[in-house]
C-alpha cells in the first residue's frame, strides 16, 4: 500500500508542479521517489497486507510485479529523454507516468471487481493522455482519439462483463464470486458464461491482440518510439497479469471452457503475429508485431492455470519488458528509415554497443542460455502441465518462427561493411543504458530458479 500511495502523491505533486511551472527538478524528484517506492515494496514483502476491506492485497506477487513496473519505469526514463525533457510539459508527463503506475499497481493488487474497474480506467486514461502528448506533429487528437474509442469499447465489454458476474454472484469481493460459482458449479447460469467472455474480450482488446489488432497501424504512424516502448510493453503485460489474477481467483473451477478460449486465442495471436513480423522489412513495425506476439506466449500459461503459471508470467514478463526496452532505445538512435540493412556494419564503427544489442536480441528471441530462453522454457513446461499439448507445440512453432526475425538483427550488425553514413549512432548515456539492459538480462538467466523460492 505504501508504494501505491507514493506513486499516487508522487502524481499529485507533478500536476500541482506543472500548474506552478516548477519543472526544474522534477526529473530528480521523480527518480528518488520511485527508488523509495521499491525500498517500501521490499520493506512490505511477506506480510500479504489487505486494505479498504479486502478490496486490495499487497502479496508478494502482487508487490514482485509493483517492484518490476517501478524499476522499468526507471529504466524507461533513461531512453525517453526526447519524451520526458520538454521543457513546457515535462512535470505533466511525469505525471501522467504516475498515474500509470498508480493503475499498474492497483491492477497487481485487486481483490475486487470494482478496485480493477477502477485502477483499469486509471491506466487507460494516463495512456490516452501519454499517447496525444507523444505524438509529436503527427495528428495527436487523431491518434489519442483512436486510442480513446478503442479503450472505451473495451471498457464497455469488461464493465457488462461484471455486472454479469454480480447480477449472478451479488458480489464484487473475487473470493465471494468464486465461492458462489463453486456452490453453483454444476449449474451454472449463462450470465456467469457470458461476464466471463465479455470480460476477456475487454481485456484482449485492451492489449490489441489478434484479431483486436486494427489500431497497430495507427499506433506505429502516430506515436513517438519511447512513448510506444512504454505503452506497448508495460501496459499489456498488466493486462496480462489481470487477466491471470482474474481467472485463477474467480473461475479456475471453470477452466475446463475458458482455458479452451483463452489458449485459441493465444495460438492465433503467436501465429499471426510472428508471420507478420517475419515478413515486414521495417524495423519498428517488426518490434510491434513481435511484442504482440510475447503477449500472445504469456496468455498461454493463463490457459495452463497451474502451480506454475503464475511464476513463469513474472519471469517472462520481466525478460520481456527489459529486452523490449533494448530494443526500442536502438530503434530510436537509427537516423535513417528502419530497416533492418541499416544496422549493417555496426561492429565496425560501435562494437561494445553492437555486443550489447546483440546480447539484448539474443535474450528475447529466446537463445540459450539468456533470460528469454529460460522464460520461454517456464511457459512452455506450464502448459506441458496441463497436458495442452497442442498449444504447446504451436508455441515451439512461433518461437522458431520468430528467431528468424530476432537473428536477423544481430546477423546483420555483424556482416560485412561499413558504417560510414552513420545510420545508427549512440552515445555514452546510451552505452550505459545498453549495459544495464544487457547486464540485468545476464543477471535474469544466472539465477532464473531464485524468483520461484521468493513467491
Amino acid at each position: 500500500m505504501n508504494t501505491l500511495l507514493t506513486v499516487t502523491f508522487l502524481g499529485v505533486v507533478a500536476f500541482i508542479a506543472g500548474m506552478l511551472r516548477f519543472q526544474k527538478f522534477i526529473s530528480t524528484i521523480f527518480i528518488a521517489a520511485l527508488a523509495g517506492a521499491v525500498y517500501l515494496a521490499v520493506a512490505d514483502w511477506g506480510q500479504a497486507n489487505s486494505y479498504f476491506k479486502y478490496m486490495v492485497v499487497f502479496d508478494n506477487y502482487a508487490l514482485a510485479f509493483s517492484i518490476l513496473l517501478l524499476i522499468t519505469t526507471l529504466l524507461w526514463m533513461l531512453i525517453a529523454g526526447d519524451y520526458l525533457n520538454d521543457e513546457k510539459k515535462s512535470a505533466y508527463h511525469f505525471g501522467l507516468v504516475s498515474l500509470v503506475l498508480s493503475g499498474a499497481v492497483i491492477l497487481v493488487s485487486y481483490n475486487d471487481l470494482t478496485m480493477m474497474f477502477i485502477g483499469m480506467e486509471i491506466l487507460s486514461v494516463a495512456a490516452y493522455f501519454i499517447s496525444a502528448t507523444g505524438c509529436g506533429d503527427k495528428s495527436p487528437q487523431k491518434t489519442a482519439f483512436g486510442y480513446f474509442v478503442r479503450g472505451l469499447i473495451a471498457s464497455v465489454f469488461i464493465l457488462a462483463g461484471i455486472a454479469f458476474l454480480y447480477g449472478a454472484a451479488g458480489s464484487f469481493n473475487i473470493k465471494l464470486v468464486s465461492v458462489w460459482i463453486f456452490e453453483h458449479h454444476q449449474q451454472i447460469p449463462v450470465t456467469i458464461k457470458a461476464g466471463v467472455i465479455l470480460m476477456i474480450a475487454g481485456l484482449m482488446l485492451k492489449i490489441t491482440a489478434l484479431p483486436f489488432q486494427t489500431w497497430l497501424k495507427m499506433k506505429d504512424d502516430g506515436l513517438s518510439l519511447p512513448v510506444l516502448a512504454y505503452l506497448s510493453t508495460v501496459i499489456p503485460v498488466i493486462i496480462i497479469v489481470t487477466l491471470y489474477k482474474l481467472m485463477i481467483s474467480c473461475f479456475v473451477i471453470l477452466a475446463d471452457w475458458w482455458g479452451l478460449i483463452i489458449a485459441v486465442v493465444s495460438a492465433s495471436i503467436m501465429l499471426g503475429a510472428n508471420i507478420l513480423a517475419a515478413v515486414s522489412k521495417n524495423l519498428k513495425r517488426r518490434v510491434i508485431y513481435a511484442g504482440i506476439a510475447h503477449i500472445g506466449f504469456l496468455l498461454m500459461p493463463v490457459a495452463a492455470i497451474n502451480q506454475l503459471s503464475q511464476y513463469a508470467i513474472l519471469y517472462y514478463s520481466a525478460a520481456f519488458i527489459v529486452g523490449n526496452l533494448g530494443l526500442y532505445l536502438m530503434l530510436s538512435r537509427m537516423r535513417s528509415s528502419l530497416l533492418v540493412e541499416n544496422l549493417r556494419g555496426l561492429s565496425k564503427g560501435e562494437p561494445v554497443a553492437a555486443a550489447l544489442v546483440a546480447v539484448i536480441v539474443l535474450s528475447i528471441a529466446g537463445m540459450p542460455p539468456l533470460a528469454g530462453y529460460f522464460g520461454k522454457y517456464y511457459i512452455l513446461r506450464s502448459v506441458f502441465n496441463s497436458e495442452l499439448l497442442w498449444l504447446m507445440i504451436t508455441g515451439i512453432i512461433t518461437a522458431l518462427i520468430s528467431m528468424y526475425y530476432y537473428l536477423s538483427i544481430p546477423l546483420k550488425i555483424y556482416a560485412k561493411g561499413s558504417n560510414e553514413l552513420q545510420l545508427i549512432t549512440f552515445n555514452k548515456s546510451d552505452q550505459v543504458m545498453l549495459f544495464i539492459i544487457a547486464g540485468v538480462t545476464i543477471g535474469l538467466s544466472v539465477v532464473p530458479w531464485f524468483m520461484i523460492k521468493l513467491l
